[in-house]
């Protein structure tokens, strides 16, 4: 039978014409049992077929959707154009694609994740490069006045300097007998 309600959901060029000729086009419904029992609820897949059952029980989905004889009517390649279903799966697929996402933490995710945030990423890089660069540059610049500073005023060899090293040397190696 024929729902009113299938007016306000088709695409208002056949829902011209299912008031017109009193039922709908042939393509349509082929459209729609094809998109029915190959795409949206296929037979080979358990989840769906499960799904299909319980809006069939629960939702009042007509019977005659779960018994799988119908899609097998039509090829591939018979049904390689959906004039009347195409743009509606094609949103269907982009949703089921990039689905919205339903709490904060998805919300999140999805922005940590964007495409926008590569550019802020490249710049955080950068500037830590930049800050690390500096960083050795004056580590680099310490060390050569360390070196240079050394160069010009050598630690002198006192006695009591030689004497010291002597006396813990001793005592390391007396340790290492015992």
């Amino acid at each position: 039978m024929f729902s009113p309600l299938l007016l306000i959901v088709l695409p208002l060029q056949v829902s011209l014409l299912i008031c017109r000729s009193g039922c709908p086009p042939p393509r349509l419904l082929a459209e729609t049992l094809h998109s029915i029992q190959s795409i949206l609820f296929h037979f080979s897949d358990h989840r769906s077929s499960r799904i299909l059952e319980r809006l069939i029980t629960k939702q009042g989905f007509d019977e005659d959707c779960a018994q799988a004889q119908g899609y097998k009517m039509f090829t591939d390649a018979d049904m390689t154009e959906f004039r009347y279903w195409g743009e509606r799966l094609a949103i269907l697929y982009g949703f089921l694609r990039e689905r919205p996402p339903r709490n904060k933490f998805e919300r999140w995710i999805k922005w940590q994740t964007a495409e926008s945030n590569g550019f802020v990423l490249a710049l955080a890089a950068l500037v830590i490069s930049v800050v690390v660069g500096l960083l050795s540059l004056g580590v680099a610049g310490l060390q050569s006045w360390l070196a240079w500073k050394a160069w010009k005023e050598p630690v002198s060899n006192d006695d009591d300097t030689i004497a010291l090293l002597q006396e813990i040397t001793d005592l390391l190696r007396q340790q290492g007998r015992r």
